[in-house]
């Protein structure tokens, strides 16, 4: 059950020679996540013929519907024949489907990294500058010879290592925040 929490998508198979779904096995579906899509298949569907096939996927959608469990669908399927019994092809629209879906999170979590790297490499490329700026004023500083020119290098050179010296701590603190974005995308995600 914990790792039912953590699915994307289910697909349930029910022995159709059964000729119904459990009560354990409603009541497991019943802890699915509501936003789980969910396939039922009735599997060894060429056991049965086309009427008691029908029976099954009947007694199975009435079961589910009286115990309020969403359902993407349910069909019957024969891995024997490599067949689905069903005109719907619920099957293939479930595997498109949780392949489109897959894929949509997997673009969110590109973007999302491809927006913190371009802010990570931002605040690299300031703190570098800041610090360029530094190096040209330090050297400003041991060339000057006017006692008036020294001291306003010497402000502006303390400025700057005030202005590089907050963006190592904002650029920590991104890294920490950018981290938490991260584990909180997986968790949305999930």
């Amino acid at each position: 059950k914990e790792q039912l929490k953590a699915v994307d998508f289910l697909i349930w198979l029910v022995d159709i020679s059964n000729g119904v779904l459990h009560e354990r096995d409603a009541d497991f579906l019943r802890e699915a996540p509501t936003d789980t899509p969910i396939l039922v298949i009735a599997n060894k569907a060429d056991k049965k013929n086309e009427q008691e096939r029908l029976e099954v996927i009947e007694s199975i959608k009435g079961t589910l519907q009286d115990r309020g469990i969403e359902v993407f669908g349910v069909t019957a399927y024969s891995s024997r024949e490599g067949k689905e019994y069903s005109e719907e092809n619920l099957v293939t629209k479930f595997l498109d489907y949780a392949a489109k879906k897959s894929s949509e999170k997997s673009n969110m979590q590109q973007e999302l990294n491809s927006i913190i790297s371009s802010i990570g490499t931002n605040f690299k490329d300031t703190i570098k500058s800041e610090q360029n700026k530094q190096y040209a004023m330090g050297d400003d500083i041991y060339k000057a010879q006017d006692i008036l020119a020294i001291r306003s290098l010497t402000y502006f050179y303390s400025s700057t290592s005030k202005r590089k010296s907050r963006l190592i701590h904002d650029e920590r603190e991104f890294i920490k925040i950018a981290e938490q974005i991260r584990l909180n995308m997986r968790k949305v995600l999930a």
